[in-house]
């Protein structure tokens, strides 16, 4: 057997080590997850594009996390149950999906009732497709729309739209979003519609809070846990037949 790296000294070291206190060190405190209301939710859906409103939108139903939405492909998603869609992140990866337990045989899989298979409906073309269906350039086209709508100097003067653009732009929209710029849209969102800046991840947490108050606790933690798994027959499993029960549940 090889040496260990660690001795039994430092080992007792590192035990004695006391936690950072808040407010005691240069250190970033994260502020305490705040529980957004439906009244300032439906401030900020006003106040952004389409796009990144449905983002939101299936963070607030389904309460999944943010890199999940961003990551969302048609491909992901089982349509077998009419009622209840599943996603599974990753599906084409492995039976389990890609998600950071995956090594545990672990599946992570999101109910998608009605309202969330609505908001994917309008945009989805091709349910076998491998791309991202939330776009950046989606919203950028968006933008220069609404843009182009409200503008209150004549086409007769000036310049025309699109006649203005550079052809090879130093910064070009992704083709994607990441948890990062999905984060800094909502905030500038919410500066907007004068709420009190929040996170999408504040969207699950809301989400939790409606689905323990409704259905009760263990409700929410099947709702927003992992489920094993030791078959390809994901409909089998019980975890997963509970979560969809759960979903249908709240979506009534």
């Amino acid at each position: 057997m090889g040496r260990s790296m660690v001795t039994a000294e430092q080992v007792q070291g590192l035990e004695e080590v006391k936690p950072l206190r808040i407010g005691n060190s240069k250190a970033h405190d994260n502020g305490k997850r705040k529980r957004v209301s439906e009244i300032e939710f439906n401030k900020v859906l006003n106040n952004i594009g389409s796009v990144v409103g449905d983002m939101l939108r299936l963070i607030w139903f389904t309460g999944m996390r943010p890199n999940e939405v961003c990551s969302m492909r048609p491909c992901d998603l089982l349509r077998d149950d009419e009622e209840c869609w599943l996603y599974i992140p990753g599906r084409d990866q492995s039976p389990m999906g890609k998600h950071k337990t995956m090594r545990f045989e672990k599946i992570k899989v999101i109910p998608l009732a009605k309202e969330s298979q609505n908001i994917l409906k309008r945009r989805i073309w091709d349910f076998n497709s491998t791309d991202c269906i939330f776009n950046p350039q989606e919203s950028m086209q968006e933008f220069f729309a609404k843009k182009a709508e409200n503008r209150k100097t004549p086409l007769s003067c000036g310049n025309r739209p699109g006649t203005n653009r550079k052809n090879h732009p130093m910064i070009k929209p992704r083709n994607r979003y990441d948890h990062h710029s999905l984060r800094k849209a909502c905030q500038r969102a919410c500066i907007r519609a004068g709420v009190v800046p929040f996170v999408p991840y504040d969207l699950r947490r809301s989400m939790a809070t409606r689905a323990r108050a409704t259905l009760g606790k263990e409700a929410a933690q099947v709702l927003l846990g992992h489920a094993s798994v030791s078959t390809t027959e994901i409909y089998l499993l019980e975890e997963v037949q509970e979560a969809m029960k759960v979903a249908k549940a709240l979506s009534r």
